[in-house]
């Protein structure tokens, strides 16, 4: 028996004892108390006084977390209420992908004590629910999962509060928060603000002369979204495009009375640092306006 901390929880007289501080079960179930009597001349007697804890519902339920390795990045799990995780959008193209296993756990153990966790999930947006739980297993395991297709273009973050309350009287909550940011993959082709472009000039231009600049925009992110341009033949007679700026200029000076029109293909190309490049193709239409710079000849 620890004296000192008898000591410190109790204090009585002949008639009673007296609580002097908190007991609480979850630290200490059962306190056996050995007490002395004698007088001046009698040998000392003991007995022991048991004082059994009763468990009250005064804990509010823990969450733990347990991501698959294989698709989630935790960023930071250094405050279990407030978790930051990473997913590349790859990795939840589907439904029913796992996010999370969570697990919960009450201190409140005693018989008397209902404590099957409940689970309630609040997305602090306006926008449709795309995750739910399911559970429980085995009393006290759930699974947070996707319910539809997450694209990192239409949204790149998700806050999840997520409440956590036993069945006990009162009833207890816990509060976490779980923030899931989504990784860009590059999944979108560069897109064209023109499928086919159309340009005149006039004949006896000169050479270096722009023609026009095509523009491609790619909705990925970083090096996964960055154009440049190049013309189908490479070695074109006509013109030439700068590959980072998309701008054409002519390459000869043009005379209509040897060429009329011409057409040729740009492509949009993006540059991931792994993966397969993607790529789009765009038509250009080149007409040539005649100039009256001929001198009429007598037959």
């Amino acid at each position: 028996v620890d004296i000192v901390l008898i000591c410190k929880k109790f204090s009585y007289n002949s008639f009673s004892f007296n609580l002097i501080r908190p007991l609480d079960y979850e630290t200490i179930t059962t306190w056996k108390l050995v007490i002395q009597g004698h007088d001046k001349t009698s040998i000392p007697f003991y007995t022991y006084v048991i004082i059994e804890v009763d468990d009250i519902n005064d804990c509010s339920p823990l969450l733990s977390w347990n991501f698959p390795l294989q698709t989630i990045e935790i960023l930071n799990d250094t405050d279990v209420f407030n978790i930051e995780i990473a997913i590349h959008e790859s990795k939840v193209e589907q439904n029913n992908v796992i996010i999370a296993n969570l697990i919960a756990s009450d201190l409140d153990t005693s018989s008397n004590i209902d404590n099957q966790i409940k689970f309630q999930l609040i997305i602090n947006t306006n926008d449709s629910l795309p995750f739910e739980i399911h559970g429980p297993f085995a009393d006290s395991t759930f699974v947070l999962s996707t319910n539809n297709k997450l694209d990192r273009e239409y949204k790149n973050k998700y806050i999840l509060n997520l409440i956590l309350t036993d069945n006990g009287q009162p009833k207890l909550s816990s509060y976490y928060k779980l923030s899931i940011y989504l990784l860009d993959d590059n999944d979108n082709y560069p897109i064209f603000d023109k499928f086919i472009y159309y340009v005149d000039i006039q004949e006896n231009n000169l050479i270096n002369t722009t023609l026009l600049q095509v523009n491609a925009n790619d909705s990925d992110q970083d090096d996964n979204g960055y154009v440049t341009y190049e013309l189908d033949d490479i070695n074109n007679k006509y013109v030439m495009i700068d590959s980072h700026t998309g701008i054409i200029k002519t390459k000869i000076q043009y005379d209509y009375e040897q060429i009329k029109n011409f057409t040729f293909n740009v492509t949009a190309i993006d540059h991931p640092n792994k993966g397969q490049q993607l790529k789009t193709t765009a038509i250009v239409f080149v007409k040539i306006i005649n100039q009256n710079d001929n001198i009429p000849k007598v037959s």
